[in-house]
Protein backbone atom coordinates (compact mmCIF):
# COMPACT_ATOMS: atom_id res chain seq x y z
CA UNK A 1 0.00 0.00 0.00
CA UNK A 2 1.16 3.34 -1.09
CA UNK A 3 -0.33 7.08 -0.97
CA UNK A 4 1.02 10.13 -2.67
CA UNK A 5 0.25 13.58 -0.70
CA UNK A 6 -1.94 15.61 -2.64
CA UNK A 7 -0.29 18.55 -4.53
CA UNK A 8 -2.19 22.05 -4.42
CA UNK A 9 -3.97 22.76 -7.36
CA UNK A 10 -1.38 24.77 -9.76
CA UNK A 11 -3.67 28.06 -9.80
CA UNK A 12 -3.90 28.42 -5.84
CA UNK A 13 -0.20 28.19 -5.87
CA UNK A 14 2.45 31.42 -5.52
CA UNK A 15 4.38 32.60 -8.23
CA UNK A 16 7.35 31.09 -6.13
CA UNK A 17 5.30 27.49 -5.68
CA UNK A 18 4.63 27.43 -9.72
CA UNK A 19 8.64 28.02 -10.19
CA UNK A 20 9.36 25.18 -7.82
CA UNK A 21 6.80 23.07 -8.81
CA UNK A 22 7.56 23.43 -12.23
CA UNK A 23 11.31 23.35 -12.26
CA UNK A 24 11.00 19.55 -10.18
CA UNK A 25 8.64 18.44 -12.33
CA UNK A 26 11.22 18.95 -15.10
CA UNK A 27 14.10 17.42 -13.30
CA UNK A 28 11.77 14.39 -12.35
CA UNK A 29 10.33 13.79 -15.73
CA UNK A 30 14.23 14.06 -17.53
CA UNK A 31 15.32 11.30 -15.01
CA UNK A 32 12.19 9.38 -16.14
CA UNK A 33 13.09 9.76 -19.54
CA UNK A 34 16.54 8.76 -19.73
CA UNK A 35 15.61 5.57 -17.82
CA UNK A 36 12.72 4.74 -20.72
CA UNK A 37 9.72 5.27 -18.77
CA UNK A 38 8.11 7.60 -21.54
CA UNK A 39 4.60 7.29 -19.98
CA UNK A 40 5.76 8.59 -16.12
CA UNK A 41 7.89 11.07 -17.79
CA UNK A 42 5.37 12.30 -20.23
CA UNK A 43 3.10 12.80 -16.51
CA UNK A 44 5.71 14.75 -15.32
CA UNK A 45 6.36 17.01 -18.03
CA UNK A 46 2.76 17.64 -18.29
CA UNK A 47 2.63 18.94 -14.79
CA UNK A 48 5.61 21.07 -15.38
CA UNK A 49 4.25 22.74 -18.56
CA UNK A 50 0.89 23.64 -16.41
CA UNK A 51 3.03 25.39 -13.87
CA UNK A 52 5.51 27.24 -15.81
CA UNK A 53 3.33 28.23 -18.59
CA UNK A 54 0.83 30.08 -16.06
CA UNK A 55 4.14 31.38 -14.36
CA UNK A 56 5.30 32.56 -17.85
CA UNK A 57 2.47 34.04 -18.86
CA UNK A 58 1.92 35.89 -15.16
CA UNK A 59 5.94 36.82 -14.84
CA UNK A 60 5.49 38.43 -19.07
CA UNK A 61 1.93 40.57 -17.90
CA UNK A 62 3.87 42.37 -14.70
CA UNK A 63 7.44 43.84 -14.44
CA UNK A 64 9.33 40.67 -15.06
CA UNK A 65 13.07 40.03 -13.85
CA UNK A 66 15.11 39.53 -16.87
CA UNK A 67 16.87 36.16 -15.85
CA UNK A 68 14.37 34.97 -13.85
CA UNK A 69 12.05 35.31 -17.11
CA UNK A 70 14.93 33.37 -18.93
CA UNK A 71 14.56 30.55 -16.80
CA UNK A 72 11.67 29.94 -16.80
CA UNK A 73 11.21 30.21 -20.63
CA UNK A 74 13.89 27.61 -20.67
CA UNK A 75 12.32 25.06 -18.29
CA UNK A 76 8.80 25.59 -19.79
CA UNK A 77 10.56 25.47 -23.72
CA UNK A 78 11.91 22.32 -22.19
CA UNK A 79 9.27 20.81 -20.66
CA UNK A 80 7.19 20.67 -24.00
CA UNK A 81 10.25 19.22 -25.83
CA UNK A 82 10.35 16.44 -23.98
CA UNK A 83 7.00 16.05 -23.34
CA UNK A 84 6.68 15.90 -27.60
CA UNK A 85 9.41 13.33 -27.18
CA UNK A 86 7.78 11.23 -24.89
CA UNK A 87 4.46 10.94 -27.03
CA UNK A 88 6.48 10.57 -30.08
CA UNK A 89 7.62 7.54 -28.19
CA UNK A 90 4.27 6.39 -27.24
CA UNK A 91 2.80 6.94 -30.70
CA UNK A 92 0.94 9.81 -29.52
CA UNK A 93 1.42 11.44 -32.54
CA UNK A 94 -1.30 14.43 -32.39
CA UNK A 95 0.29 15.08 -28.98
CA UNK A 96 3.36 15.15 -30.44
CA UNK A 97 2.39 17.47 -33.07
CA UNK A 98 0.65 20.06 -31.02
CA UNK A 99 3.07 20.16 -28.67
CA UNK A 100 5.59 21.13 -31.09
CA UNK A 101 3.24 23.78 -32.55
CA UNK A 102 2.98 25.38 -28.92
CA UNK A 103 6.98 25.89 -28.71
CA UNK A 104 6.97 27.44 -32.57
CA UNK A 105 4.27 29.51 -31.47
CA UNK A 106 6.57 30.97 -28.42
CA UNK A 107 8.24 33.94 -28.93
CA UNK A 108 11.69 33.27 -30.95
CA UNK A 109 10.58 29.61 -31.08
CA UNK A 110 9.88 29.64 -34.87
CA UNK A 111 13.03 28.44 -35.96
CA UNK A 112 13.30 25.77 -32.81
CA UNK A 113 14.81 23.03 -35.01
CA UNK A 114 14.00 20.10 -32.22
CA UNK A 115 10.32 21.22 -32.58
CA UNK A 116 10.07 21.16 -36.01
CA UNK A 117 12.08 17.83 -36.71
CA UNK A 118 9.64 16.20 -34.32
CA UNK A 119 6.36 18.01 -35.90
CA UNK A 120 7.77 16.98 -38.51
CA UNK A 121 8.12 12.95 -37.64
CA UNK A 122 4.59 13.80 -35.88
CA UNK A 123 2.74 14.63 -38.77
CA UNK A 124 4.88 12.12 -40.85
CA UNK A 125 2.86 9.27 -38.47
CA UNK A 126 -0.46 10.77 -39.42
CA UNK A 127 0.09 10.78 -43.08
CA UNK A 128 0.07 13.97 -43.38
CA UNK A 129 2.82 14.16 -45.96
CA UNK A 130 3.36 17.43 -47.30
CA UNK A 131 3.04 19.42 -43.92
CA UNK A 132 5.47 16.42 -42.73
CA UNK A 133 7.80 17.42 -45.53
CA UNK A 134 7.82 21.17 -44.94
CA UNK A 135 8.77 20.64 -41.69
CA UNK A 136 11.58 18.91 -41.97
CA UNK A 137 12.71 20.75 -44.87
CA UNK A 138 12.60 23.60 -42.51
CA UNK A 139 14.40 21.91 -39.71
CA UNK A 140 17.29 20.51 -42.59
CA UNK A 141 17.47 24.28 -43.20
CA UNK A 142 18.11 25.54 -39.66
CA UNK A 143 20.50 22.25 -39.24
CA UNK A 144 21.93 21.64 -42.44
CA UNK A 145 24.41 18.90 -40.68
CA UNK A 146 22.06 16.70 -39.22
CA UNK A 147 22.16 13.14 -40.74
CA UNK A 148 18.94 12.13 -38.83
CA UNK A 149 17.57 15.26 -39.85
CA UNK A 150 17.88 14.80 -43.41
CA UNK A 151 17.43 10.77 -43.18
CA UNK A 152 13.74 11.25 -41.83
CA UNK A 153 13.10 14.03 -45.03
CA UNK A 154 14.32 11.74 -47.21
CA UNK A 155 11.90 8.50 -45.92
CA UNK A 156 8.96 11.12 -45.85
CA UNK A 157 9.31 11.94 -49.60
CA UNK A 158 10.11 8.05 -50.57
CA UNK A 159 6.42 7.73 -48.45
CA UNK A 160 5.14 10.33 -49.99
CA UNK A 161 5.65 8.95 -53.43
CA UNK A 162 4.42 5.43 -52.30
CA UNK A 163 1.46 7.15 -50.98
CA UNK A 164 0.73 8.98 -54.65
CA UNK A 165 1.49 5.62 -56.27
CA UNK A 166 -1.16 3.59 -54.56
CA UNK A 167 -3.47 6.36 -55.38
CA UNK A 168 -2.89 6.33 -59.06
CA UNK A 169 -3.33 2.88 -58.51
Amino acid sequence: ISWKPSTKPVDEMSPAEKREHGLSKRAEGTRLLKKGKFSAAASEFEAGVESLWTLHALMKSGAPNPAALAEVFEALRSCLLNHAQCSLKLGRYEDAAALCSRILALPGEEDNVKARYRRGVALAHLLQYVEAKEELRAACKLDPKSKEIRDEYERVVEAHAAQKRAERE
